[in-house]
């Protein structure tokens, strides 16, 4: 796990793993919404004007030692849909407790909406 004490957390959120690779054992996360306690359960709303422009980057760096799963090698997959805590570092932006969002289909069979998550469609 990374040490975050000297790091800007800058809130949990969701969104899309991009360029993952095993060899190295890193890939990005893109940010798509925040996660914000609403009511008894949470709410993804969108970055703020001014979050978007401190988050100048599109993507946050993903270590695999970052990812919270049971299985016992842990990997992500382009498109994946996680929720993480969001950092920034002297290196930049990073993610930490990065978890999948176990499935993105609904009882049916059919995707589910991930519009809650800013997230518009999903790539096959």
């Amino acid at each position: 796990m990374h040490d975050t004490s000297n790091d800007n957390f800058i809130c949990e959120a969701v969104g899309l793993v991009a360029e993952p690779s095993d060899k190295r054992g890193f890939g990005f996360v893109e940010p798509k919404k925040k996660i914000v306690e609403h009511g008894n359960g949470n709410a993804y709303v969108d970055f703020e004007h001014n979050e978007k422009l401190y988050l100048k980057s599109k993507e946050a760096f993903a270590h695999h030692r970052n990812i919270i799963s049971d299985e016992p090698y842990k990997r992500l997959y382009a498109e994946d849909v996680v929720t993480f805590k969001l950092y920034n570092g002297p290196k930049g932006l990073y993610a930490t407790d990065i978890r999948k969002i176990d499935t993105i289909f609904d009882e049916n069979g059919f995707i589910k909406d991930l519009s809650q998550y800013g997230i518009n469609q999903v790539k096959n």
